[in-house]
């Protein structure tokens, strides 16, 4: 059985870190998905990072090391940071309510989607120089800073090495990743955990569905069955019939 989780972060010192991961560095392709609940219950003035990596405590020396998906906490709008040159989108979270975002990465501009609307496109005039081997962290700062930590929830984040298309935002907004796609480089959808920093409150507890009108006439061995959620997503499932 499935337990669906996301993470429910305290604005002051929750966090999780990812190691060991390859992230995009440079100014390479990217993209950074996740769906955020900023304004929880008693976080609801906690803006901040909800996922950031790279370097950002030594802008002085060599800037826009960051790169972060940063909730403003007066107004819930989305910032993009790469450390001295803070972009802000003209996009605005609802409050208390799961909002989609992805943010894409292609050559010299930034598309950012938000509950899958029409991307804003933001012509980016630096180029970023993403800190390389550094960790993925979620709900704070980079690591070399710790500062800055978003308070509400987070769920399904996935960072790719690639520009995703609007076709695969789209499909990325009602179906996870399988975890095998070409440039997919960190999924997770922090399910089947427990503990201070998990909740049941997701973006999608889609009911799955399986046909086993069959069942009963098959005979001893292993199968492979596909099984459906609510919204349409496929999977395959191997089961064994003693």
């Amino acid at each position: 059985n499935n337990n669906f989780n996301s993470l429910l972060l305290n604005g002051s010192s929750d966090f999780i870190s990812h190691d060991n991961l390859n992230l995009p560095s440079g100014n390479s392709d990217r993209s950074v998905v996740a769906w955020i609940k900023p304004g929880v219950g008693s976080f609801n003035d906690s803006g901040g990072n909800v996922i950031s990596y790279g370097l950002g405590d030594q802008p002085d020396v060599d800037p826009n090391q960051r790169f972060s998906l940063l909730i403003k906490d007066d107004t819930w709008e989305l910032e993009i940071v790469g450390q001295s040159n803070d972009i802000n989108t003209g996009i605005f979270l609802n409050p208390n309510q799961w909002n989609y975002i992805a943010v894409v990465l292609e050559l010299n501009n930034l598309y950012i989607y938000h509950n899958v609307d029409d991307a804003v496109v933001i012509p980016i005039n630096f180029p970023y120089q993403t800190a390389s081997d550094t960790p993925l962290m979620i709900g704070t700062n980079t690591q070399d800073r710790m500062d800055e930590y978003f308070g509400g929830g987070i769920d399904e984040v996935h960072v790719w090495d690639i520009a995703l298309s609007y076709e695969d935002v789209l499909l990325f907004k009602d179906c996870s990743p399988e975890g095998s796609e070409s440039g997919l480089i960190f999924y997770s959808g922090y399910d089947n955990q427990s503990g201070d920093l998990y909740s049941d409150d997701t973006p999608n507890q889609s009911c799955v569905s399986v046909d086993t009108s069959d069942i009963n006439n098959l005979i001893a061995g292993t199968y492979t069955a596909i099984v459906s959620d609510g919204n349409g997503c496929a999977s395959s499932v191997d089961f064994t019939i003693l």
